[in-house]
Formats: C-alpha cells, sequence, structure tokens
C-alpha cells in the first residue's frame, strides 16, 4: 500500500478535467448541504475496498469542556453531564425513529415529533415537527437534548429552518436572507446565546442575478458558506475575515476544509484558500470531525500539491463497512455511525471493526433520522 500511495501523491492533476460544480445540488441537500457527501447508493460490496486516509492533525478549536454545566431557561446552571453520559453520546451519537430520541445510552419521547437534528459537543439539537408543520414563528421551535436525556430549550428563532452544527464545540449556526444579502449567525446552545452576528462579505458575483448561501460547514472560528455562485465563502465568525474559493465546503475538519467541485474533493486551508490535497474519487468523502479521517466509499485516486502530509493510509476491507449506509455520519470520537439492516444502526471505527445496535422506537415505515440527514 505504501507504493501505491506513493504512486498517487506522485501523479499530476494537470489533466484532470474538473467540470463545473452543481451548486443547485449542494443548496438543495437537506441540511441544505447538510448530506453534506452523499450518493443514494450502498457501500460497495465486499470485493470493494473502502479506505480511510489519515491527513494532518490539530488541536481542535474548544468551545468549553464537554459535559461542563450549562444554563437552563432561566440561565439557571444545570448540572454536568456525568462522563459515563458524555462518553457514550461520543461513541455513539444521536439518531431518532419516530419520536423516539436515542443519545448516548439513553433514549427520550420528543412530544410534538422530530423535524431535524442537528449534533453538537454538547448534545443534540431537535426542531419540533409539530412547529415545523404549524409554520407559526411565536412558537420555540429548538431543544437542545443532552447527553443525560435532559431537556434545554433554546431561544433560536422558530423561523429558522436549517442549523448546521459542530462536533467540537456546542456551537450551531444559520444563514438569514436579508436586503441585499445574508446574515451569518453563530449560536452557543450550552448557554444559549448568540455569539455572533455577522454580513456576508460576499455581496454579488459576475452572471448572477441574486447571491444566495447556506452554510455548509462551521468550526471554529470558521463559518463555511456555499453559493449559487459555485464559489465557497469561509468566514471568520470572531475577526471577521474572510477567505473566497472556487470551491462548496462541505466539513471543517480543524486544520482543513473539504470541498467539492464536480468530481473533485479538496482539502483547503480556510485563511488562505490553498489546497494542500485533492481527491478525484467521484463522491466526496466525509471527514471526521478532527480532521484526521476520510471515509472514502470507493477506490480513490489521491494528488498530492506539496503543501499538506500524510502521514499513514489505512486499507479498509470493503466487506466490514457494508450495510452501512452513504448517508452515515461522523460521532464526537470520530466513529461512523449510519443504518444497518433489520432496524439497527451500525458504527464503525476508523479501523474497519463495526457493531450493530438495536434502534428503539423503530417499526416497519418507521425511517431512521440521523443528525443532518433527511429521512
Amino acid at each position: 500500500m505504501a507504493e501505491q500511495l506513493s504512486d498517487l501523491l506522485h501523479r499530476s492533476v494537470d489533466d484532470l478535467d474538473v467540470p463545473p460544480p452543481d451548486a443547485a445540488r449542494i443548496l438543495g441537500r437537506g441540511r441544505s448541504i447538510r448530506s453534506r457527501r452523499r450518493v443514494g447508493t450502498t457501500i460497495a460490496a465486499a470485493a470493494a475496498v473502502a479506505t480511510v486516509v489519515v491527513v494532518s492533525a490539530v488541536a481542535t478549536g474548544s468551545g468549553g469542556p464537554r459535559g461542563a454545566g450549562i444554563t437552563g431557561p432561566d440561565r439557571v446552571v444545570l448540572p454536568p453531564v456525568s462522563a459515563a453520559d458524555q462518553s457514550a453520546y461520543d461513541a455513539w451519537g444521536s439518531w431518532a425513529a419516530g419520536d423516539r430520541l436515542t443519545i448516548g445510552d439513553r433514549t427520550i419521547t420528543i412530544d410534538g415529533g422530530i423535524a431535524a437534528l442537528t449534533a453538537t459537543s454538547a448534545g443534540v439539537v431537535v426542531r419540533h415537527q409539530a412547529v415545523e408543520e404549524a409554520g407559526d414563528p411565536g412558537d420555540r421551535a429548538f431543544v437542545l437534548v443532552r447527553p443525560d436525556g435532559s431537556l434545554r430549550q433554546l431561544s433560536i428563532p422558530s423561523g429558522v429552518v436549517t442549523l448546521v452544527g459542530d462536533l467540537e464545540t456546542p456551537h450551531v449556526a444559520w444563514v438569514e436572507e436579508v436586503e441585499g444579502g445574508q446574515r451569518i449567525h453563530v449560536w452557543d446552545v450550552g448557554t444559549d446565546t448568540s455569539l455572533a452576528d455577522v454580513r456576508n462579505p460576499l455581496t454579488s458575483v459576475e452572471d448572477v442575478d441574486e447571491l444566495t448561501a447556506d452554510v455548509g460547514a462551521l468550526g471554529d472560528p470558521w463559518v463555511h458558506l456555499a453559493t449559487n455562485a459555485d464559489v465557497g465563502v469561509s468566514v471568520d465568525w470572531r475577526s471577521g475575515a474572510a477567505t473566497t474559493v472556487d470551491y462548496l465546503p462541505v466539513a471543517d475538519g480543524d486544520r482543513y476544509v473539504l470541498g467539492t467541485r464536480g468530481h473533485l474533493s479538496f482539502l483547503y486551508d480556510p485563511a488562505t484558500g490553498d489546497v494542500a490535497h485533492r481527491f478525484d474519487v467521484g463522491v466526496t468523502p466525509s471527514l471526521s470531525p478532527d480532521g484526521e479521517y476520510l471515509f472514502l466509499r470507493d477506490g480513490f485516486s489521491l494528488e498530492d500539491t506539496g503543501d499538506g502530509e500524510i502521514r499513514r493510509s489505512l486499507d479498509v476491507p470493503g466487506a466490514r463497512l457494508r450495510d452501512i449506509d452513504v448517508w452515515s455520519v461522523w460521532t464526537p470520537d470520530g466513529n461512523l455511525v449510519g443504518r444497518g439492516p433489520d432496524g439497527t444502526v451500525r458504527r464503525c471505527r476508523p479501523d474497519g471493526a463495526c457493531e450493530d445496535r438495536q434502534v428503539d422506537g423503530w417499526a416497519a415505515g418507521v425511517e431512521l433520522l440521523l443528525p443532518g440527514r433527511t429521512p
């Protein structure tokens, strides 16, 4: 494998055909782009090889220690989540079946149903189905479910439809369309407070009548926007600094952002836009929250521009990852969780070891809902 990877790293990408990106597809995906990197097919059969590539890892930004006490509805500090509950959530993440929400080792019932889930380090944010159906902006639509199953009502405006979360921090973000552009909102769900309200610095693009944007990925301190102009914008919500790139961002991995353009995927520095790695994989890979792992669903070719470092590469037999679908999501600890067979979820580690778990509340006709996905 080392020789194969070496050959790939020295292959030129000058002759790669780069078709224009499908911005409508990116902006229209369920979170809007929150599917982030999916195709409507199953994982390759046993003969195929899924590959995990380890890329440079850096210390993550912290939004406070996981499990720290958070405020209640009247700013009353709630007790910290136990280490056991936090560890279970970090390892398994969350999912829902009907009105039953599982977070880590706990399962609770959400009154009013569940329209969407957004995962953060502090737990999962639930958008109530009843509020979405009623369309009443006067009702509170969002609640934080902590890893111990406790609830925290959030004052995020009910008119917000799409949230994007960060598994490394208790932050979520969304875009508000305003006259002449968009405003970017960053919210701390642990304290239920606004962290940032900044304007999208990109207000117009040649040959685009009306620029629209949505959050493609969230990190600390970056919010990455995907636009209908086939470009991405990374905005430092602390300083206001911004970088525009010719890719549509889909994931933040600390040091690098994962972006797409046509059949190519890129890891690039959000501060400069410089590309560290290019991947010609046909389908967009999936980047772990700490930026250490890329999950490639099929075979891959890899080109190194010389700016990045590849420490090692792992071969994972395709049979080990069978039946974990392409809509799988990362957990805070860096595991992949997705639909398994017969009413189960399947969790796979980057080394290929997988484990199944029965879905509480699953029955024939009940869809499994994962964070950032649509049923």
